[in-house]
């Protein structure tokens, strides 16, 4: 054990037919010690590594003597001695044992003397020894916190070049603190590795604060009163008497005769202190106190610790040990102020301009408050302004002030949110922070909205916020109502499955809203415009809910109105699967990502149900985002709990493919991923997804992709069965993007009412009007790219049917057209997706090439009587999938990993090339 490991080898004997002996020293291939440092050499042998562990238990015990008066306390000069125990309860021996002194900001100091060999089992308790010297700053934290660290090589440390341990071990203390320790926030690094001394001292704290009594309010004026609280903690093992304060500043009020052991006293004594110009002059009051008693007889006298922190910059050779200090912060003499037009606004709509006008006063009462580099900005727009300096007189005169004004632009989001929210930061800095110093103060001041919304729901990302209300929009909000009575109550839950419908002064066309949480708002730009509004549930849900109530002839007022559909339900259970292309599409040597995306689409919470999910055989699973999952050969389990009704979840699955050659470009990779079938689950289609992409070298960000990568083997494609399109988007500019819009005019083969959403990467509203889908992304805020991660990338998936009718060789084509903000727009592939057959197989002449089998599953075998030089196969898009050199007249290609469809084989020999059709099952 010592050693570390086990050496063995063997010799095979034998005799030959010819009576020669002959012998064989075994060979281990896999053994990777050929040498076992320069003492051992044993090439022909095999080692077995041994599994050992270095353990070293040491014990801190700590006794107080105490060696200065008054005897029975601790002071200043006793000692703290402690008592060291090193024992070895690892497997190995250790030698070179050394202890160092924990000290104070991840410095140690080593302990005289070292232990050489420390053997299995062993302990030792003479070799290191330690004490610590009580001091005043001990007394008044209350208590000695110290710790030690050991370190130790292992006695094989130098047999071999790779086994050079040398660990670390802490000290524990056999008696720990249990009882009024201190948190571990009050001295540094690990807690368990402590051993505390409680002492039994006495403490005295002096803390202020400023009464905010006189006009005007929020700063320090002359004949305000600081207040100051004198607190004493009696921590000694006896009563003190007689005691006393005494106060720099002034006569200190109050008395107490008496203090028992273990208490505090926070109300007997007081002072206060009326400010006056000098002071405010200075900017600071300083001071200090003393605590004078009788403890066991003795006087006793101890000064005061501060609990309002330190102090810095004091004035030029002025000298103030355990001073409190009071600071006249001129922060808040600064006025601060925003009001919006708003009011002035009729029939709020997008690309209105509201007008703030910011207004800012010096109210500081003395010459040092004067301000300098000033600039305000709205963290809402990244928009900064640069202001005029602003100078402070003295308290009888006018504050200086300065205005100014900035436009806000309405977006749909404000809209839907029905309240805009801005974050007004005024920055600068004054001459000096503290008078008589040489540091600038730098000071942030939020502003002080004029107007105050008080109704306004607060915004939980800026609970400082101006909020400004837009009311004059219509509300529609679709909610499960699962005691019938018409109302939305308290619980209910929003309705996501179905879609808005709504005309405008009855016209013909309807316009189809689908959004993520069943809230849709409307908003006019003509006030005497009528509406009509109905909500209908999406079809594959009709047998479990229903909605029939409509408005007619809504018009848009001046406040918010919300519009309620309520939706009745019967009890089901439907989970949903999907597996989503994430990021950069596959390429050789990179890792790319898939999301499974599950959601209960049922109106039960699902108490626990497992997804799996299969990789291909070509990838490798690198990680999956979610910790409880378990790991397979084939990919991944995971068990879910409490999936609420319309809770969607989603799962992250990182992988990395070979480089070439091992794969190819225009390789299909097929992922699958499935959900448990929970009873009584009204759609068991929606409970498995594949994802198939091919491996590419370079991509397009801005791109139109169909799950079935290219074609659909048109036997195994019912009535039942979607094409599922995901459009991504990417900001390669260099400023963040407000809003994303996305619009796909859908071709006529594809059944427009039958669009349903699967994923989106951010919150949308889905219009579509006929053919014509729109995407909103308001207030995205899609931050520029950066390189090798999602960042910057967005992303919408979407289920549609074809038309009935399609046939073989029918192809369906389609593209989108992206914006990033007004900018024009970015134009993605042609999406073109077929309906092949299976094709029997074909007549060749046998004198020259055959393929076989035909259809095939894996393995393509090529021959032919003529020798074959090189071999290509190209998807129906006319894209290169495989090329190989080949010089034979037969060829076997591993195509396993296809997508199933047709594909077109390219067979060149020496004078001749000729290409043939396959179909991949």
């Amino acid at each position: 054990v010592n050693m570390g490991f086990v050496i063995n080898s063997a010799i095979v004997r034998g005799t030959l037919p010819s009576n020669i002996e002959v012998l064989a020293k075994s060979f281990n291939p896999e053994n990777p010690y050929y040498y076992l440092a320069s003492r051992i050499t044993c090439e022909t042998c095999t080692l077995t590594p041994l599994e050992i562990y270095e353990k070293m238990i040491i014990s801190y015990e700590d006794t107080f003597e105490d060696l200065t008066a008054p005897f029975g306390k601790e002071n200043a000069g006793d000692k703290i001695n402690y008592a060291i125990t090193v024992k070895n309860t690892g497997n190995v021996n250790l030698k070179d044992v050394e202890l160092s002194l924990y000290s104070g900001s991840y410095n140690y100091s080593k302990l005289p003397n070292s232990i050489s060999s420390l053997v299995v089992g062993a302990s030792d308790n003479t070799t290191f020894t330690h004490s610590h010297t009580i001091t005043l700053e001990d007394l008044q934290k209350g208590y000695v916190a110290n710790r030690l660290m050991g370190h130790g090589n292992n006695s094989f440390a130098s047999l071999s070049s790779e086994d050079n341990f040398n660990k670390e071990f802490y000290s524990t203390d056999p008696t720990p603190c249990t009882t009024d320790c201190p948190t571990q926030n009050d001295y540094p690094y690990d807690y368990n590795g402590y051993t505390i001394t409680k002492l039994n001292s006495l403490k005295f704290y002096l803390g202020t604060y400023i009464e905010d009594t006189i006009a005007p309010f929020g700063v320090p004026n002359v004949g305000e009163e600081i207040t100051y609280v004198y607190k004493i903690l009696n921590n000694t093992l006896n009563d003190i008497t007689n005691i006393k304060i005494t106060d720099t500043n002034g006569v200190v009020q109050g008395s107490l005769s008496k203090m028992p052991k273990y208490t505090e006293d926070a109300t007997s004594f007081s002072r206060k202190h009326v400010l006056t110009q000098s002071d405010l002059d200075k900017g600071f009051v300083l001071n200090n106190a003393s605590l004078n008693c009788t403890l066991l007889g003795d006087d006793v006298t101890i000064n005061s610790i501060s609990s309002n922190g330190g102090y810095h910059a004091l004035p030029s050779g002025t000298v103030c040990n355990d001073c409190t200090i009071a600071y006249l912060n001129y922060e808040y003499a600064l006025d601060f102020e925003v009001e919006d037009n708003l009011t002035s606004l009729s029939n709020v709509k997008v690309g209105d301009e509201i007008l703030y006008t910011i207004k800012l006063k010096n109210k500081g009462n003395v010459p040092h408050n004067n301000l300098y580099n000033l600039s305000v900005t709205d963290l809402k727009r990244t928009v900064s302004d640069r202001l005029p300096d602003l100078y402070s007189y003295v308290i009888s005169d006018y504050p200086r002030e300065t205005s100014f004004q900035e436009v806000y632009t309405i977006t749909a989001d404000d809209l839907s949110k029905g309240y805009v929210y801005n974050n007004f930061i005024l920055q600068g800095n004054t001459i000096n922070s503290y008078p008589y110093s040489d540091e600038v103060s730098n000071f942030l001041v939020k502003s002080r909205d004029v107007t105050p919304c008080l109704s306004c729901p607060v915004d939980p990302n800026c609970s400082n916020c101006n909020i400004t209300a837009l009311n004059n929009n219509i509300k529609l909000n679709a909610f499960v109502d699962t005691n019938n009575n018409g109302i939305k109550d308290s619980g209910e839950f929003h309705f996501p499955l179905g879609k808005f419908y709504y005309n405008i002064n009855d016209s013909t066309t309807m316009n189809e809203v689908t959004t993520t949480n069943g809230i849709h708002f409307l908003h006019g730009g003509n006030p005497l415009n009528t509406y009509d509004l109905s909500f209908t549930v999406l079809p594959e849900y009709a047998y479990n809910y229903s909605s029939s109530t409509t408005f007619s002839n809504v018009t848009i007022g001046d406040n918010v109105v919300t519009y309620y559909f309520p939706v009745t339900v019967l009890p089901y259970n439907d989970n949903e699967i999907n597996l989503l292309p994430i990021g950069a599409p596959p390429r050789p040597g990179f890792t790319y990502l898939n999301d499974v995306s599950y959601t209960n689409k049922g109106n039960q919470t699902i108490a626990n149900g497992t997804v799996t999910f299969t990789k291909n055989n070509v990838s490798s699973l690198i990680s999956v985002s979610e910790s409880g999952a378990t790991i397979t050969a084939s990919g991944f389990t995971y068990n879910f709990t409490n999936l609420q009704p319309f809770e969607t979840r989603t799962i992250t699955v990182k992988m990395q493919n070979p480089t070439l050659p091992v794969v190819d470009f225009g390789q299909v990779l097929t992922n699958t991923a499935s959900i448990s079938i929970p009873l009584n689950d009204i759609n068991v289609n929606n409970n498995s997804a594949s994802l198939s992409q091919s491996i590419v070298g370079s991509f397009d960000p801005n791109d139109k992709s169909e799950s079935h990568n290219g074609f659909i083997q048109h036997s195994d494609f019912s009535s039942n069965d979607y094409l599922t399109y995901t459009i991504r988007f990417e900001n390669t500019g260099n400023y963040p993007a407000e809003f994303v819009t996305v619009i796909d005019e859908l071709e006529y083969k594809l059944d427009e009412t039958t669009v349903s959403m699967i994923a989106a990467s951010h919150p949308y509203s889905l219009t579509r009007q006929n053919n014509k889908l729109t995407w909103l992304f308001d207030n995205i805020q899609l931050p520029p790219s950066v390189p090798n991660s999602t960042e910057g990338h967005g992303y919408l998936v979407f289920k549609i049917k074809p038309k009935p009718g399609y046939e073989v060789g029918d192809e369906i084509s389609n593209l989108a057209n992206i914006y990033f903000d007004y900018n024009p727009p970015i134009i993605t592939n042609v999406c073109s997706t077929q309906f092949v057959v299976a094709l029997s197989k074909p007549k060749f002449d046998f004198n020259t090439i055959s393929l076989s089998p035909n259809p095939v599953k894996d393995i393509l075998t090529i021959s032919s009587k003529a020798t074959m030089q090189n071999i290509e196969i190209y998807s129906v898009l006319g894209q290169l999938i495989m090329s190989k050199s080949i010089e034979n007249t037969n060829a076997k290609l591993n195509i396993s990993d296809f997508n199933k469809g047709l594909y077109f084989v390219k067979i060149k020999g020496e004078n001749a090339a000729q290409s043939f059709k396959f179909i991949k099952e």
